[in-house]
């Protein structure tokens, strides 16, 4: 665990970064407490159950498992916790005073009191950012270099209103990974093989390599995938080994049929693809 000195101000501040978006100005509004608490923010290597045999026409509602983050925070009040780096959309959930903070990424935002970074993290089992001056540890208004900045991939697409999945099917299973993961449902529509092209369509990240925090699209007869179909699954973990990466998987309609869940772990080979869940 990283130590942080506590609170900030702009006598306090760490050397100067570059920036790479504009900032405009606006107050961040967040004072009714919560008291639930923050949730563990631990990698799951146990109890992993490989399954072998075929997929079923189409994939299980458990703890979406973010990358490792850097731990020793807090927050400074009330603060809400929001979908993107800015006050635009309304709040996933919102600290209570001193809850402790784990932080995945930094990014910059909106400028909140003169700090435009904003930290990704989980609050209430909710994933999202907070602006960076209503948390305790870090530097005022640069980027904390024991932070890793966000990357530029996973970009925030269209959202659905609901559950687009057929039920049972491991479309519907995929999107409530999906939103346990982020609070939303993605705008993906379409057979399990066609959510890569409806998910690009609706500006969410696709891509080739195997990542955590995601939904892999196994094309038709892919790895077990309906040869119709295909196939899709939430990504638990990703994993090197000597032949290549492996994914660990948690998917309803597997082989444990409709509205069941189950886990295995596949190789990441050509013909899966991955929705990048920010």
């Amino acid at each position: 665990m990283l130590h942080r000195p506590v609170h900030k101000s702009p006598s306090a501040r760490a050397p100067s970064r570059s920036r790479t978006l504009s900032h405009s100005h606006a107050l961040l509004h967040s004072h009714a407490p919560s008291h639930s608490h923050a949730s563990s923010r631990v990698r799951r290597w146990l109890g992993r159950l490989v399954v072998v045999g075929v997929v079923s026409a189409c994939a299980l509602a458990g703890t979406a498992v973010p990358a490792l983050a850097v731990t020793g925070y807090s927050a400074d009040g009330a603060v809400n916790l929001r979908p993107t780096p800015d006050t635009s959309q309304a709040p996933l959930t919102q600290t209570y005073n001193g809850q402790p903070l784990d932080i995945i990424c930094q990014a910059w935002g909106q400028n909140i009191g003169g700090s435009a970074v904003w930290d990704y993290t989980t609050v209430n089992g909710r994933t999202g950012f907070l602006s960076d001056y209503y948390v305790n540890g870090t530097p005022y208004a640069v980027l904390d270099w024991r932070i890793p900045p966000c990357g530029a991939t996973r970009q925030w697409g269209a959202i659905a209103g609901g559950n687009t999945g057929l039920g049972g099917q491991c479309t519907y299973g995929a999107m409530i990974q999906f939103h346990n993961a982020t609070g939303v449902y993605p705008a993906v529509y379409g057979n399990a093989r066609d959510w890569d092209a409806s998910a690009r369509q609706n500006g969410w990240t696709v891509v080739l390599d195997a990542e955590q925090r995601s939904v892999v699209v196994f094309q038709p007869g892919v790895q077990g995938a309906d040869p119709n179909y295909g196939h899709v699954a939430w990504v638990e973990d990703v994993e090197m080994r000597s032949d290549g990466r492996y994914v660990h998987v948690l998917e309803m309609n597997g082989s444990a049929g409709p509205w069941n869940w189950d886990r295995r772990v596949v190789k990441d080979v050509w013909g899966m693809s991955y929705i990048l869940a920010p």
